[in-house]
């Protein structure tokens, strides 16, 4: 019995903790069991309630954004007129312009350019402004530097950058965009005709591939850009919340493209710098010899002191168009080597001297533009104008000296300009003035002036004497009516002495100058 029993207990000891386990895993196993079907319902229902809420804010967000640029807009006046996508473009009325640098929206666009080129209002580092002559006008120049691009290409490019204090969900993507471009006129100007030239609004709405913001925009209106128009243009951005915001109005200009944009402008020169070329030497393609240089040196001597140009710009000339009244002024002008440009002896840049930039002259030429409206429009007792030139050597007529690295393949010739003012009407209508070509070139003048020497490294060498003497050569009393006449063929005994210009011609092919000027 003992044994038994002691057997017994102590069976019934070993089974007691099995069954506890047992209950214990079933009971685990069951809470498990319960909280799988309980997240597995959370996640039913909340896919439930997304896929609901979701869909209730596509419509929304669908009945928010409009179909057509007037809803998107906010504007009515479209209603009737654009009936496709956003992309198509429409006139605008003027009171439909938004306010520049104005909105509440989170993404702010700034840094605007064309063709990789800002508007530079004043030039870093950029030197005071010289004493002027007391008949100098009053005007100025809006920038130091205006953008000038061609018809065929413009691309309008900003950057963006979220608004102080806005949320992260509203910065996070542009739901759309819209360029306006429109005709630069001077403030002092009332013109009844719509100067809007394009508009174009692009939406985002995540539905096709190229729903990015593109690098940059190009022109797409079905009219392209006119040849001299000064054109302003801002954006407007839509965040993520589709609230707007704009940024400022910036100019750029358009510009001659070819060679017959140009039209009646010539490159000219002085009449004495035509005979200096040397002839016996046309091609700089190889080594020169010692007396080659002596005679280049010579040439070069004869070439100096460097001459200015200027020309008279009368109202006659201005005042073509009858009934018209003008809008804009455009005056785009280059040299070889470099140039420094005056409007009524007002300079009209700070980077004169190094004006146009260095490029293979067998290729192109690089000119530059500027906005000379304020002063046609200056309310002055004088109805004429004057354009002042000065030139420097540049890379163009450089010292002939040994020791440069083959110093042979750098251009060299007699100075020469090039310029002419595309004036542009309250219509939109263009005139271009100042030719300096066949019988027109009885408006401008050359003469030998103060620069003795110029050289980009070493600086200039200037007559402070002739320099008083000639003080006001660039405005309208400094203008001596019909040139002179030269004195002789000493360049410094024709110092001051203004004659007509005559065009920059040569016994040199177009092939041969390519041949010479060719970067080898």
């Amino acid at each position: 019995m003992g044994p038994g029993r002691s057997s017994s207990s102590s069976s019934a000891l070993r089974a007691t903790p099995q069954r506890r386990t047992e209950r214990r895993s079933t009971w685990s196993t069951d809470v498990l069991y319960g909280l799988g079907i309980a997240v597995v319902l959370f996640a039913s229902g909340t896919i439930v309630w997304s896929t609901k809420h979701l869909n209730r804010l596509n419509e929304v967000s669908r009945s928010a954004l409009p179909n057509s640029k007037a809803e998107f807009l906010g504007v009515d006046a479209f209603a009737k007129n654009d009936k496709t996508v956003l992309q198509k473009e429409a006139a605008v009325l003027l009171d439909d312009i938004p306010v520049p640098d104005s909105g509440d929206g989170a993404i702010v666009p700034y840094d605007l350019s064309v063709n990789f080129l800002q508007r530079i209002i004043k030039a870093p580092g950029a030197p005071p402004e010289p004493v002027l002559v007391e008949h100098a006008s009053k005007a100025r120049v809006a920038e130091d530097f205006l953008p000038v691009v061609t018809p065929s290409s413009v691309n309008f490019r900003w950057r963006h950058r979220a608004r102080v204090g806005s949320s992260y969900e509203d910065a996070t993507k542009i739901k759309g965009y819209r360029i306006i471009v429109r005709r630069h006129q001077h403030a002092s100007i009332e013109s009844e005709y719509n100067l809007i030239v394009w508009d174009y609004v692009k939406e985002f709405n995540g539905s096709t591939a190229d729903d990015e913001l593109p690098h940059s925009v190009a022109w797409a209106s079905r009219n392209p850009p006119t040849i001299g128009h000064i054109l302003e243009w801002m954006v407007q951005v839509w965040d993520n919340n589709y609230q707007s915001s704009t940024s400022s109005w910036t100019k750029f200009a358009l510009g001659p493209e070819k060679e017959a944009d140009w039209k009646g402008a010539d490159w000219i020169v002085h009449p004495h710098d035509m005979d200096t070329f040397d002839t016996a030497n046309k091609l700089h393609t190889k080594v020169k010899q010692f007396g080659d240089l002596r005679s280049e040196c010579k040439n070069w001597k004869r070439r100096r002191p460097l001459p200015l140009f200027r020309m008279k710009l009368s109202l006659e000339e201005l005042n073509m168009m009858e009934g018209e009244q003008i809008s804009s002024a455009l005056l785009v002008m280059s040299g070889l080597g470099s140039f420094r440009a005056s409007f009524d002896g007002v300079p009209l840049s700070t980077s004169g001297p190094v004006d146009p930039p260095f490029t293979d002259y067998s290729k192109r030429i690089m000119y530059r533009g500027f906005d000379v409206t304020p002063f046609l429009l200056e309310d002055t007792v004088t109805s004429n104008h004057v354009i002042g030139i000065t030139v420097g050597s540049g890379w163009w007529d450089h010292r002939p000296i040994t020791g440069m690295a083959k110093p042979h393949y750098l251009p060299r010739g007699p100075v020469t300009v090039i310029a002419q003012i595309i004036v542009t009407f309250t219509s939109g209508k263009t005139r271009v003035v100042g030719q300096s070509s066949g019988n027109r070139v009885t408006n401008w003048q050359v003469a030998r002036g103060h620069i003795r020497e110029s050289d980009l490294f070493t600086g200039e060498i200037i007559d402070l004497n002739v320099f008083a003497d000639m003080d006001g050569w660039d405005t309208t009393n400094g203008w001596q009516g019909d040139a002179i006449g030269i004195n002789g063929n000493d360049p410094y005994r024709n110092i001051n002495a203004w004659v007509r210009p005559v065009s920059y011609r040569t016994e040199v092919t177009h092939a041969q100058r390519k041949q010479e000027m060719a970067i080898k």
